[in-house]
């Protein structure tokens, strides 16, 4: 098990260094969310929660504002990962959203969430800066 995820489903993640510049955004974003929480706490994420288009993020991040249990958070995200059958670089967007919105679930040092995302993108971390 890796962050909550069966070892096979990595094997499933397989994309190439282009495929992963396309999650810079994302992974921008949850910085930003994660700094925005820390400074003005997770209510504060509300507001912005309507210009958002990805659905699995939204989840994510309206379970963590209405104060839903860390590991029932994970345990959501996690399932719909699972069952969604993805693969690739699909896949592995998912997972590094489910990573973020639980960092900043757990208040984590946007630093620290940073350094948990880029994790993701194995040798090719250093596409975020």
């Amino acid at each position: 098990m890796v962050n909550g995820y069966d070892t096979t489903l990595f094997d499933r993640t397989s994309c190439s260094r282009k495929d992963k510049e396309e999650f810079i955004p994302i992974i921008n974003q949850l910085i930003e969310l994660s700094e925005k929480s820390r400074r003005e706490g997770l209510l504060s994420l509300e507001s912005g929660l309507d210009e958002n288009k990805i659905p699995f993020l939204i989840k994510g991040l309206n379970m963590i504002i209405d104060g839903t249990d860390p590991e029932i958070v994970s345990s959501i995200l996690l399932t719909i990962i699972y069952s969604s059958h993805i693969t690739g670089k699909e896949l592995l967007r998912m997972m590094i959203m489910r990573e973020g919105i639980l960092s900043i679930q757990k208040g984590d040092n946007p630093g620290l969430t940073k350094e948990k995302l880029r994790s993701y993108l194995g040798l090719d971390w250093d596409l975020i800066s």
